[in-house]
């Protein structure tokens, strides 16, 4: 028996409702097709191949809705409130402004009178963070590590705040769960076989030892498998991989292709 193919693009309830109907016209084919005596096992099996495949297209339409989401909308707040704090303060304050806590710090500096604040507290701080290490790793933003910290936005960001770039995130790379749980993501680094990817980890290791950072800070693994993969040659090129800024380009440019270059 031929399944049904499926070649409807909707949303993914609206995908899994056709589904069903479509297969309801399956079993009544068959059972109009098949001797009135044989027909109860032939519903049987055909009830079986409906509930597995329904299944089945269901999960993977629930998986690809959940794996990339619209975060133009956060991340437009993120950006605002990191402008309009003066570029001045790191993710923890930045958080703060966004969920509308009045802390000593947003009361001396003003920042409860900011349009931004409490824009965002319906949302935890937990994904809050996770929206700006991805901005991060988009090249959106950079943090000023050799400061405290500060959240700057790069150039990528420009159109972000106009609506003229949709910003695609991924749901599952959006921190969850406890600071043990984010610890152990952070130390989980990409795998990768390229001689390229462990030399500039081994690089990135040396630099935040010498900057007293976590190694991410410096640049994400995912970044950094990326680089390898391209074997950038000059600045321009490098500057073209996601999670290279133009402040990270300027202070970690030159120090990165000359791994490449040892590669």
């Amino acid at each position: 028996m031929e399944p049904l193919e499926q070649t409807v693009p909707l949303a993914p309830t609206v995908q899994i409702v056709s589904l069903v109907q479509q297969w309801q016209l399956v079993v009544v084919a068959q059972v109009l097709t098949t001797p009135q005596d044989d027909q109860v096992v032939v519903v049987v099996l055909v009830v079986q191949q409906v509930a597995e495949h329904i299944n089945l297209e269901a999960t993977s339409l629930v998986k690809d809705f959940q794996a990339d989401m619209d975060g133009t909308v956060a991340a437009q707040k993120l950006l605002s409130a990191v402008l309009r704090t003066g570029q001045r303060f790191g993710v923890g304050h930045v958080i703060d402004v966004l969920r509308g806590r009045l802390t000593d710090k947003v009361a001396q500096h003003g920042h409860d009178q900011l349009p931004t604040f409490g824009v965002g507290k319906d949302v935890s701080d937990v994904t809050w963070r996770g929206v700006a290490r991805q901005l991060v790793a988009q090249g959106a933003l950079d943090v000023a590590v050799e400061n405290h910290g500060e959240l700057l936005p790069t150039e990528a960001a420009r159109p972000i705040l106009k609506g003229q770039a949709a910003v695609m995130m991924r749901a599952d790379m959006i921190e969850t769960g406890s600071p043990a749980a984010r610890d152990r993501e952070r130390a989980s680094p990409v795998t990768s076989d390229n001689p390229a990817f462990d030399a500039l980890r081994e690089w990135r290791k040396s630099e935040a030892k010498a900057q007293g950072v976590p190694a991410y800070v410096i640049f994400h693994d995912r970044t950094l498998a990326e680089i390898a993969d391209r074997m950038p040659t000059s600045l321009d090129q490098l500057a073209e991989v996601p999670g290279v800024g133009a402040t990270k380009l300027e202070r970690y440019g030159d120090a990165v292709l000359e791994v490449m270059r040892g590669v």
